[in-house]
């Protein structure tokens, strides 16, 4: 068994510095803990892995503002890419539109760039 320290944060900030064990076989955990604790402490890790993965499916792609803008902008038309020239606050708004967002999520449904 190793220990690891790691931050805790609470509203964005680092509050305090906790030592975590790390066990490298399943011995080891076991002998720290009872087996009824493990199986919980796995049982509901599990379920919560699956259940992620789950919903996973049913969420859209998460993207950075710059990836999506980027995405966003080569979707457009030659003539609306034209239409912003010299006016990048109107392409800003545009880029983060409802009707882009619509364009962009259709596109990666589609198997677009991701």
């Amino acid at each position: 068994m190793k220990e690891e320290t790691r931050k805790v944060r609470h509203a964005g900030e680092v509050v305090d510095e906790v030592s975590v064990p790390v066990y490298e076989t399943v011995d080891e955990l076991v002998n720290a803990e009872t087996e009824e604790r493990v199986l919980a402490m796995f049982n509901k890790q599990n379920a919560v892995r699956i259940m992620g993965n789950v919903r996973a499916q049913h969420t859209p792609s998460r993207m950075g503002k710059g990836k999506m803008w980027d995405l966003a902008f080569n979707m457009l038309s030659p003539e609306e890419a034209a239409s912003f020239a010299g006016n990048v606050e109107g392409l800003r708004e545009f880029l983060e539109s409802d009707e882009i967002a619509e364009r962009v999520k259709k596109s990666l449904e589609e198997g677009g760039d991701q």
